[in-house]
């Protein structure tokens, strides 16, 4: 490569990388040329062949060089690359089986709750949060609503503990559940 000047070169590379991976298109004209260049005549290669041509040329010196006469088509290697992938994607899916995803069943209705027991939480949850309220808000409440909130705490919560069940619901149930 001593003999050809640097720009010729820089424009041999620049040839060779807009051109990877397509095909070239080889007429009668390239393939006489890069048959004079192999037989050393130097006739048909003369300064008016384009870069395209010079690096095709080269490219197919190169190939003839490394042992592969044929040339290389880049459709054929991207369609062959692309079937090899979807080979590999297969092999995987059929190794790691993806399992249907679990789908929870409808959850029960929730429970119905007497209006007695509503009453009772609402009494033992409401009247500490309305003092407390009435506290971190500053403003007074009169004395007998205090004392309400507070009979309401206390009654709401004397009644749940007598209406709570006193034995298990199942005596050789741990609690665990599956």
């Amino acid at each position: 490569m001593s003999d050809v000047d640097r720009s010729k070169e820089d424009a041999l590379w620049r040839a060779i990388v807009e051109n990877y991976g397509e095909r070239a298109d080889l007429d009668d004209a390239t393939t006489d040329r890069a048959a004079d260049r192999h037989t050393g005549d130097g006739a048909s290669v003369g300064s008016t062949e384009t870069a395209s041509e010079a690096a095709e040329a080269s490219s197919e010196d190169q190939a003839s060089a490394a042992g592969t006469a044929e040339p290389v088509d880049g459709a054929d290697h991207q369609a062959a690359r692309d079937a090899e992938a979807a080979r590999r994607e297969r092999e995987f899916e059929a190794q790691h089986e993806v399992p249907e995803r679990f789908v929870p069943p409808e959850p029960p209705p929730l429970p119905y709750v007497p209006p007695s027991r509503l009453l009772a939480w609402c009494l033992m949850v409401g009247g500490p949060l309305l003092l407390l309220l009435s506290l971190v808000l500053d403003f007074w409440l009169p004395g007998i609503i205090q004392l309400l909130a507070v009979a309401g705490f206390v009654g709401g919560f004397v009644y749940l503990v007598v209406r709570m069940p006193r034995d298990p619901r199942d005596p050789w149930d741990d609690g665990a559940r599956v």
